[in-house]
């Protein structure tokens, strides 16, 4: 017979005995959880970079503020098209109005398409600008010209026919030209327009569509050129703010990834031990039959790469399924049709079997392998199948943090969860450990149930202690599961504002301000602070990462509502420092107190680092990266920015507002607010059933630990029933002293949930974080009936089984 031959029937016949079950079904919800988190994500990003290439038009996106040596583009199968943009005067109808106009030529834009309303409301996509002599302009600033289709626009010297309106376009845009009155004209009218002279304003943005090997050479010539106010734009997965709230639940989604990979691994171990003990004898009569060691190892490694395998196939049919359900929930939140998934996601749930059994299964085999023939007839020798604590521990400790770091992807956040779990952990066995070499045999007395228990937990106090933390560690996780499913998602809600701002309001001028002001009050609307903004580019004194960018810049003396002062000090009176966000510190590198010149509105200031902020982007508020003292900025021009509620019952205020003040630009948020939160809803729902599936994990952890106990106490059953103990009285004995198990590892586990719920809301998920009382009450009272249960089967199971089968070695 084969070695291969021999794994196979192993393998089959320990399966349909039932010995490789719980540790199948462990392993492959694992993998069908991992599976299922990355069938979803990997889609999921997939679509949102493709999105976000609508956004930009292209697979890069180059812009500066003079035109570039096309000749001098690094050579490459692509294709790119050149874009003008700048602000002038459409008239029409003696109506005059500044608007942003882009001139674009075919092929326009490279990723993406227009969408334009025509005549007739009859709707068509373009994958090219108007034709030469026509003039397609957004909504607004039709309505602000009083223009219908067919009319006349006059752009600069040329008259244009307005022949559609722009519904949806790529290459949106992101910079003052952004959120503008907007018309679009092919690049052959530009000249003739005669708008664009020496001095004049004009943005140049070059899209590319590429290979990725070409992005990658287009990428590294335009940082070579690249000049103080340009911009290299990528796409961006969390380019929206959809985009990161559809990451946010990904997010948690993988914490229910990981909470059964740890469940999952733990009950792993535990099966491999019990199947480690049933072949002690094998091993001993394969070498009795002339088989090397290497052989032999060679036998059981086919029987866990088999076990691999099929766990694999499993896993990743389920993972499939339950992906199903969760892009039922989401599809109305994902702007294209999701593609399907790479090979990365069977890479990495095969990773993660091949793992758990290499890091929590294999190394308990390896004392198999050293067994001598007659360990057979010396049944003493089985002793030798207690595994080396330190080899097994430091390969279980390496396969955890080998996990936690291919799923989290950041070595601090590992570090923290990893030592965190195992300091818990440590301290909890000590604990228990401590308690139970406290307490003091009564005696062995089966009549009286109380000592009895004290007997039982003080005798097995290390293994009683290892239980309770595999027990309390299944409870915490599957409470931590819950608390994400309920807690954590409703601190995301609570997280949104209940009146946050659904309107954003910008392009205020001076002399509108008051009367802005005026209006408002009038209509008893709540106005959140108005704030001055300029564009104002950043030089630094000293050496260092050159700041290439230009910011929305803005100047106040109170620390703004969802920002943090995390590094020195806010303003106080007569100072001249900035205060700058911690995405912008890390970026450029700036460190407090660095010196630097702020250039605004042509005017050079120097200042210097004072604070850097932390700044919550997603309360619907303006947000700036950069922010000045305003004594410093009293003679800067600028317009103003802010942002207020407009409650369902005032919405024509929204267009009362846009007809008082039309040189005002206002963005209804309303419909992003709606989506975010219908988003956090809908993610409750899928986390549901991650929470089901890690509950199950919990199980088969609390089986294979009750059942490895069941196994160490029937031979001391066996002998009690020989002695004339009823059975009855066995059964209530053990059902109490499992009733007590659960209720200290519930009470454990809940604490420990608690402690790791405060963390994840607190550091990873970054919102406010709570306590939640009730999880203590659902984790003792849980704990006590599902290990009530469990045991309750097993002691039935174990009474039933005759002294006879028991010494005979009979599995019953």
């Amino acid at each position: 017979m084969t070695i291969a031959s021999l794994a196979l029937k192993i393998f089959f016949r320990e399966f349909k005995s039932g010995q490789l079950l719980l540790m199948f079904l462990s392993l492959s919800l694992a993998v069908g959880i991992v599976a299922s988190i990355t069938f979803f994500t990997d889609r999921l990003d997939s679509s949102l970079i493709a999105e976000s290439k609508q956004f930009l038009g292209g697979d890069l996106k180059y812009e500066s503020s003079s035109s570039l040596d096309e000749t001098a583009f690094p050579e490459g199968e692509y294709v790119f098209s050149k874009v003008h943009e700048f602000a002038t005067v459409l008239a029409t109808n003696n109506k005059f109005q500044l608007a942003s106009i882009k001139s674009a030529a075919t092929p326009y834009p490279l990723v993406g398409e227009i969408e334009i309303l025509e005549k007739n409301s009859s709707k068509k996509v373009y994958k090219s600008p108007p034709n030469p002599n026509e003039i397609w302009l957004d909504e607004r600033l039709a309505r602000l010209l009083e223009v219908s289709l067919g009319e006349k626009v006059s752009v600069g010297e040329k008259d244009f026919t307005f022949k559609g309106i722009i519904i949806a376009e790529s290459d949106r845009g992101a910079g003052s030209f952004a959120f503008a009155p907007k018309g679009i004209i092919n690049s052959l009218d530009l000249e003739k327009t005669n708008v664009i002279k020496p001095g004049s304003r004009v943005r140049y943005s070059y899209l590319f569509k590429a290979s990725s090997k070409d992005l990658v050479n287009l990428e590294n010539y335009f940082q070579e050129i690249k000049k103080p106010g340009d911009e290299i734009m990528m796409p961006d997965n969390e380019a929206s703010p959809l985009g990161r709230a559809i990451n946010r639940a990904s997010n948690f989604f993988l914490l229910g990834a990981l909470l059964a990979i740890i469940l999952s691994s733990l009950a792993i171990a535990i099966c491999s031990l019990q199947f480690t003990r049933r072949h002690v004898d094998y091993v001993a009569i394969f070498k009795a039959l002339g088989l090397s060691p290497n052989q032999i190892r060679n036998t059981y490694f086919l029987i866990f790469i088999l076990m691999t395998l099929f766990s694999f196939l499993i896993g990743i049919s389920l993972g499939w399924i339950v992906q199903i359900s969760f892009i039922g929930l989401l599809k109305d939140y994902f702007p294209t049709e999701l593609p399907l998934p790479g090979i990365d996601p069977y890479l990495i749930s095969f990773i993660t079997a091949f793992v758990c059994l290499i890091g929590f299964a294999f190394p308990m085999l390896r004392n198999l392998f050293t067994l001598s023939p007659n360990a057979i007839l010396r049944k003493s020798e089985r002793t030798v199948t207690s595994f080396n604590s330190g080899i097994y521990l430091i390969a279980g400790l390496s396969a955890f943090y080998f996990l936690l770091i291919f799923f989290i992807r950041d070595f601090a956040l590992t570090n923290i969860i990893f030592f965190s779990i195992l300091g818990f952990t440590l301290l909890i066995f000590f604990f228990i450990f401590g308690v139970f070499s406290f307490i003091k045999p009564l005696g062995l007395n089966p009549l009286n149930s109380l000592k009895m228990i004290a007997f039982e937990l003080s005798r097995r106090k290390l293994f009683n202690s290892l239980q309770i933390v595999a027990i309390t560690v299944a409870i915490a996780l599957s409470l931590v599961a819950y608390s994400a499913s309920t807690n954590l998602v409703s601190s995301w809600e609570n997280s949104l504002p209940k009146n946050a701002p659904n309107n954003l309001l910008f392009n205020v001028y001076e002399g509108e301000r008051e009367q802005l002001l005026s209006f408002l009050k009038e209509n008893k609307i709540d106005l959140q602070p108005i704030y001055p903004v300029t564009s104002a580019r950043f030089q630094r004194v000293s050496s260092g990462k050159e700041i290439d960018r230009t910011f929305n810049f803005t100047w106040m003396d109170s620390l703004p509502e969802g920002n943090e002062v995390i590094e020195g000090e806010w303003f106080a009176k007569d100072n001249n420092g900035i205060s700058i966000s911690s995405e912008i510190s890390e970026r450029y590198d700036l460190k407090l107190n660095d010196e630097i010149v702020i250039d605004v509105a042509g005017r050079r200031i120097n200042s210097f680092i004072q604070s850097i902020r932390e700044v919550n982007w997603e309360n619907f508020s303006p947000n700036f990266f950069a922010i000045g003292f305003p004594s410093n900025f009293e003679e800067v021009a600028s317009t103003y920015i802010t942002s207020f509620h407009i409650p369902r019952d005032k919405k024509i205020l929204s267009t009362e507002l846009i007809k008082k003040f039309p040189t005002i630009s206002v963005i209804s948020l309303d419909a992003l607010i709606s989506e975010v939160q219908s988003i956090i809803s809908r993610v409750s729902e899928a986390l549901k059933l991650i929470l089901g599936l890690t509950i199950i994990s919990a199980l088969f952890l609390m089986l294979a630990t009750i059942q490895e106990s069941f196994k160490q106490r029937e031979k001391q059953n066996a002998i009690l029933k020989t002695l004339g103990l009823d059975r009855k009285i066995m059964q209530k004995n053990t059902f109490l002293e499992y009733l007590a198990i659960g209720m200290v590892a519930g009470v454990l586990g809940s604490f420990l949930a608690l402690i790791a719920t405060y963390f994840i809301e607190s550091v990873v998920f970054e919102i406010n974080p709570k306590i939640y009382w009730e999880v203590i009450l659902i984790g003792a009272f849980g704990s006590i009936l599902v290990i009530g249960m469990i045991a309750a089967l097993f002691t039935f199971y174990l009474s039933s089984k005759t002294p006879k089968d028991v010494l005979r070695g009979a599995d019953g």
